[in-house]
């Protein structure tokens, strides 16, 4: 049986040797499984839950990303900036550019005024992490969309042209093995998902909600595929063990 949280680890590992797109896409497909069933940030108040978010950034599990990133702007500047910093130390992931894109596309904070902390980590954020695919998200047709053409803004943009010089002298070029041992990873992974569309999919129909039958019987489905959730419940658990052998898909 697939092991796919070994997966996405070994993907990733290829990745940062050869950070091309199409092992990126890869990853983010797979990412996009584990994602469904990550649980909510814990804390009843914005204080916890922020406290709750810089130790579960500070395990660096591959799995748990989708769920930071999705909060990184849930709170204060100084929260964000916070967020920010942890992920710039977080090993080089191309998920992030999923992260940039969405801030860029609508700003939750001010992008022409301030001291632009937020915007200055991100920027960090992109430089270390370095996802060639980030570049079409910071072009400078972008760039000059997001930032005002005054001072603050003109910063904004130079700190974004560093980014790409950087990013640009990446070499992405995959030799004929790299890429035969892509495309088999690819259809080995595939297979691998194939039986659990129909789940996925029933899942994000329904409400995301823990209690979901579906929710839980397409966790049950992950972890017998070496996903180990050490954040739900012992009461979710226990639910999703008593509903029996995984229907066909």
């Amino acid at each position: 049986m697939i092991d796919l949280v070994r997966e996405l680890d070994e993907l990733l590992a290829a990745w940062r040797t050869r950070r091309t797109t199409e092992t990126a896409t890869l990853i983010d497909e797979l990412s996009s499984w584990f994602a469904l069933v990550l649980p909510p940030i814990a804390g009843k108040t914005r204080t916890e839950r922020h406290r709750s978010w810089l130790a579960l950034a500070a395990r660096q599990t591959a799995v748990d990303l989708p769920a930071l990133l999705a909060t990184v702007t849930d709170g204060t500047t100084a929260n964000a900036t916070e967020k920010l910093e942890a992920l710039a130390d977080w090993p080089a992931d191309p998920r992030i550019t999923w992260m940039a894109r969405r801030l860029f596309q609508s700003p939750p904070f001010a992008t022409s005024s301030g001291d632009q902390k937020v915007w200055r980590r991100l920027f960090l954020v992109l430089e270390n992490h370095a996802d060639p695919r980030a570049l079409a998200v910071i072009d400078v047709r972008s760039m000059q969309k997001t930032f005002a053409a005054n001072d603050r803004g003109q910063a904004m943009r130079a700190r974004a042209a560093t980014v790409v010089t950087h990013v640009e002298r990446i070499d992405v070029t995959l030799s004929p093995d790299e890429r035969a041992a892509h495309e088999a990873t690819k259809a080995r992974i595939e297979r691998a998902l194939d039986s659990g569309r129909a789940l996925r999919d029933a899942v994000r129909i329904e409400e995301d909600d823990e209690a979901q039958p579906s929710k839980l019987v397409y966790l049950d489905w992950l972890m017998e595929r070496g996903y180990k959730p050490p954040h739900y419940s012992p009461r979710t658990i226990k639910a999703r063990r008593g509903r029996g052998p995984i229907p066909d898909a």
